[in-house]
């Protein structure tokens, strides 16, 4: 066979390989949701990236929301939202299909190293060069790359939605380096410089996706020294001789860009109030996370256990701490071992300082996150480390006899090893719950972990469970916006509303030190005001409320509820009158503006409203629903229609037809029967709605309503229809 497409050969069954590996590693992802972090700040709460329009694209390439410029990121998701609309499948299909694209591109990395390596007689002899040599090499990248795509530390990046910045910058990142290694090969007769612009121009997408590759410039020098061999006096015969100076020379434009990026990088963490002042993180502190960080992820690359979504730094962290001491002495006996055997494996020093250069903006220097390591920052850093063990495997086939038949089983099962812990891993970003409730168990984290965990519980409507984890959290972390805002709502919803309104207090405090404003907070600050009655309060909230966002029907619609509910209704009846004006077919306003006009002995003019909207907006089923019980149930005989009020539900009930009744539905239409004459049909329909209740309602609500419905039931036994003076107001 032509030497030409047996290589080809071997490169298309390699990735092959490699493609099932990791795809079977990562199998699980297909069936994990949204999560609690950041996932719905970046994808779920606005859609400024859905869409390609001119508006849309601005907002990319211009916005630093969540403190990050990574155009090319938002790019990619408004992609996965035209094709997948916000079914969390297809993104993290995509984060999938983006890692894999990056563990071809590290095999063929691995490969044109190690094939340089061979060229510059550095493991071959003449003999072994046609005894199948780049096979071996074949093999050795696929190792490398295979230990990289299915190792339990990448689960973070592929797994979680927000992550894609890893998976997709890893894509460009080492297509820059390969790009870079087939220029530098100067056996070509031309110097085919568009390879260089095409390696140029990967790193620009690679920082317009995540500005942590800024130091790849760095590693381009280091691999220029060893083992490309690029610098004059180790300059191996055919190739170009090259001065440090030519070397910095030519890296300018990637160090012009990285510095650009650098820039768009801190002005985006400034903005967002996420970067760490001294006075916060001294940086005596930082140089010990940093050196704790540079253990850890070798560490943790030998022995991937234990590993946790989050390792949070401890309130009373200290730069002498036991593990950042220890840390410390393995750093240097790491660099030292590396720096002393630099002639016989000098691949060791190249690896090591890739690694600490790869590795430098994540170690917390410069401060912006509650972490003091995470999975996810060893996506770039710990790649010199798989292609090492790539050359390390083709050393090995060399040296030892027989080496086949040790190194493919022993890799093999090391693979299979990995592949198996990064399929438990994966089921940890099941969903927020299963994040939450590992990252605890692991005690990796107690106040940031527990502020989200009570995050959650609020929104599954736990209460109980949501005060505990709050409590939880504050103890470790008093200032903590999530955690105050967690007990706000909780303690809001179990009726203790001076501690919720305390808690929205300081988060309104939290807010204006960012320079920032919420209107979730501003809601609670108002909603709290009303319940322990300071409704002075409460109205300036609301109008604060209606002056950031004039295009929300709610606040006024809530507004307007708070007056009601403390006897001011003709003020309520005022501000609902405004807003209906400007927001027509908003049917809860409409709704409640009929009940207070019937609280106040106008039912007329409460069918007169709802009439007219149910004529324009043929779904206002609320208000088809609220016109039939004022038909059924008004003590106005002249407005009283039992008949018309059933057609009407039943109107309602088709367009309901793929969902239950509900109680309410099922109490007018009794309503609307027993108004038409029809008292046996009213009595089964009045009995289902009690016997719905003691299954769906509240418990702290079921004693009223159903007192309300069994006197309903007694009137319709007595053949009396339901009549009342006024509506409950919603």
């Amino acid at each position: 066979m032509n030497p030409r497409k047996s290589e080809l050969l071997t490169h298309r069954l390699a990735i092959l390989l490699l493609s099932v590996t990791t795809l079977v590693a990562f199998a699980g992802v297909r069936s994990l949701d949204f999560v609690n972090w950041d996932d719905r700040q970046n994808l779920l709460d606005h859609d400024s990236y859905r869409g390609f329009s001119l508006e849309h694209l601005t907002w990319m390439f211009s916005t630093n929301h969540g403190g990050h410029y990574h155009p090319l990121t938002w790019l990619s998701w408004s992609i996965d939202y035209a094709l997948w609309g916000l079914n969390p499948a297809g993104f993290h299909l995509t984060n999938l299909v983006l890692h894999l694209f990056t563990a071809v591109g590290l095999y063929f990395m691995c490969f044109m190293l190690l094939r340089r390596t061979c060229a510059n007689h550095e493991i071959d002899t003449p003999q072994e060069k046609s005894t199948g040599a780049e096979g071996i090499a074949t093999i050795a990248a696929l190792v490398g790359a295979s230990l990289f795509a299915v190792h339990p530390l990448r689960v973070e990046s592929v797994a979680w939605i927000t992550e894609r910045r890893d998976v997709l910058s890893g894509v460009f990142y080492t297509l820059t380096v390969a790009f870079y290694l087939v220029w530098t090969n100067r056996s070509h007769d031309k110097p085919r410089a568009y390879l260089y612009v095409a390696s140029l121009l990967c790193f620009v997408a690679g920082l317009l996706s995540k500005a942590s590759g800024m130091v790849l410039p760095v590693v381009l020098l280091i691999l220029d020294r060893y083992p490309l061999r690029r610098l004059g006096r180790q300059n191996v015969p055919g190739e170009n001789s090259c001065r440090m100076r030519d070397l910095l020379i030519e890296k300018l434009p990637f160090f012009a860009l990285a510095t650009g990026s650098a820039l768009l990088a801190a002005n985006a963490q400034s903005q967002a109030g996420a970067m760490w002042s001294l006075d916060d993180h001294p940086l005596t502190l930082r140089v010990g996370q940093a050196f704790y960080g540079l253990a850890f992820y070798p560490l943790k690359t030998l022995v991937p256990v234990q590993l946790s979504p989050l390792y949070e730094q401890s309130p009373t962290a200290s730069p002498l701490d036991t593990a950042n001491v220890l840390s410390f002495v393995v750093v240097m006996a790491a660099t030292s071992i590396c720096y002393f055997f630099r002639r016989r494996a000098p691949g060791l020093l190249t690896a090591w300082f890739s690694y600490l250069v790869l590795a430098t903006p994540t170690l917390g220097l410069v401060q912006s996150g509650p972490q003091v390591v995470a999975d996810r920052y060893s996506y770039f850093a710990c790649m010199p480390f798989h292609v090492l063990a790539a050359a390390g495997i083709l050393i090995w086939s060399r040296q030892q006899k027989q080496a086949a038949s040790f190194r493919l089983p022993v890799s093999g099962a090391l693979c299979m090893a990995f592949l198996l812990l990064t399929r438990q891993q994966v089921m940890v970003w099941r969903d927020s719950e299963s994040l939450w409730s590992t990252v605890l168990a692991r005690g990796t984290s107690r106040g940031i972990a527990n502020a989200n965990m009570a995050s959650l519980m609020n929104q599954k409507g736990d209460h109980d469970a949501a005060c505990r984890h709050a409590r939880h959290a504050l103890a470790v972390l008093p200032g903590n916006r999530t955690a105050h805002y967690a007990m706000a709502r909780c303690a809001y919803a179990l009726g203790d509303y001076d501690r919720s309104l305390e808690h929205y207090e300081r988060c309104q405090l939290i807010d204006e030190r960012l320079g920032r404003t919420d209107a979730g907070v501003y809601f609670g600050l108002a909603a709290s005001s009303g319940a322990v009655g300071r409704i002075d309060d409460a109205q300036s909230y609301y109008q604060t409320l209606v002056a950031m966002d004039q295009s929300n029907p709610l606040w006024p619609f809530y507004w307007s509820g708070m007056l009601a509910s403390s006897g001011r209704k003709d003020e309520a009846i005022e501000i609902l009158a405004q807003s209906i004006r400007r927001f027509p077919k908003h049917e809860a306003s409409v709704v409640r503006l009929a009940q207070l006009y019937r609280g106040q002995g106008n039912p007329a003019r409460s069918i007169s409203l709802l009439e007219n909207l149910t004529k324009k907006y043929d779904a206002a089923l609320i208000a088809q629903r609220e016109l039939a019980w004022i038909l059924a149930t008004t003590d106005d005989s002249s407005l009283r229609d039992g008949n018309r009020a059933v057609r009407i539900m039943e109107t309602v009930q088709r367009a309901k037809a793929a969902e239950d009744a509900a109680v309410r539905d099922l109490e007018v239409l009794a309503a609307a029967l027993a108004e038409s004459g029809d008292f046996g049909q009213a009595r089964t329909v009045i009995t289902r709605a009690i016997d719905m209740l003691s299954q769906t309602a509240p418990k702290s609500d079921r004693p009223k309503r159903q007192d309300t419905l069994r006197r309903q039931l007694d009137r319709y036994r007595n053949s009396q229809p339901w009549h009342t003076e006024t509506a409950d107001i919603d």
